[in-house]
């Protein structure tokens, strides 16, 4: 894709360079140092889409939210990576910090409004939800 725009939040670039030992096969810091052109995500000034940052899973995680007619759709990543991870006492065993993740993950379902939709990543039988 040479057009491509690459949007990293710089917590996380950092991070991606020198990642916790348990979760650096995740990253490919050879790849992210080759970018020619990264845009930060700490200058974005778009009405229509913001992001969370969260540190249980792995170091500055971004959540995107979404605005739309519709509603609010989210990009959950790892925060929520399958529908089994909508109970909050559901973790996984790559979480950097499962207790932080699961408080994190607390929080922000409290936060969103029933009828939002969240993309799950990593779910083999669905592409998204509809929290309710």
């Amino acid at each position: 894709f040479p057009n491509a725009r690459y949007h990293v939040l710089k917590e996380h670039y950092r991070y991606a360079l020198r990642p916790d030992e348990v979760e650096a096969n995740s990253f490919s810091a050879v790849f992210l140092k080759r970018l020619d052109q990264i845009h930060w995500l700490e200058n974005w000034s778009f009405d229509w889409m913001r992001f969370q940052v969260f540190q249980g899973h792995t170091r500055g995680m971004v959540v995107p939210e979404i605005r739309d007619r519709e509603g609010k759709i989210y990009f959950a990543s790892d925060l929520l990576p399958m529908e089994a991870f909508l109970d909050p006492e559901v973790y996984c065993g790559y979480d950097l910090d499962s207790e932080l993740q699961m408080r994190e993950k607390r929080d922000f379902l409290g936060r969103i409004k029933a009828g939002s939709r969240i993309i799950l990543y990593h779910d083999p039988l669905k592409d998204s939800v509809f929290y309710s």
